[in-house]
């Protein structure tokens, strides 16, 4: 059996050529990838802060149970992390600053896209 990639035509789906020369089509679904950038609420690029995306797990009451990246100090304002197809559509981005309010962004992410985010913070008055 040949298996032929459609790329462009049909960025979801393998071809299988099949012996009596019937063309199977199926879905595989693709990794999504989403790129986020954090700044002030001044407009000032920040880096240094700790970073994590989890799958949203609303039955466990938590932010998530299961990390798919993140950083406890990153080196950059901008990330870009792949979200395997598995992982599912819905996922949390945390992101925790000294000096700024922890920020929770819930977002819903499908399959093979690509999805970018502004992160905002906002300085911290309690402190």
């Amino acid at each position: 059996m040949a298996v032929i990639a459609e790329p462009g035509l049909m960025p979801e789906a393998i071809t299988s050529l099949l012996g009596d020369g019937d063309i199977a089509i199926s879905t595989v679904p693709l990794s999504s990838v989403l790129t986020f950038d954090v700044d002030d609420n001044n407009g000032v690029t920040l880096d240094g802060y700790e970073w994590r995306v989890y799958i949203d797990d609303p039955n466990e009451g938590k932010i998530g149970t299961i990390e798919l990246a993140g950083e406890e100090v990153s080196s950059s304002s901008i990330h870009q992390v792949n979200i395997p197809p598995w992982a599912g559509s819905k996922i949390n981005l945390q992101i925790l600053a000294n000096g700024f309010e922890e920020s929770l962004n819930k977002l819903t992410i499908e399959s093979g896209e690509r999805f970018r985010i502004a992160v905002q913070l906002i300085l911290e008055t309690n402190l």
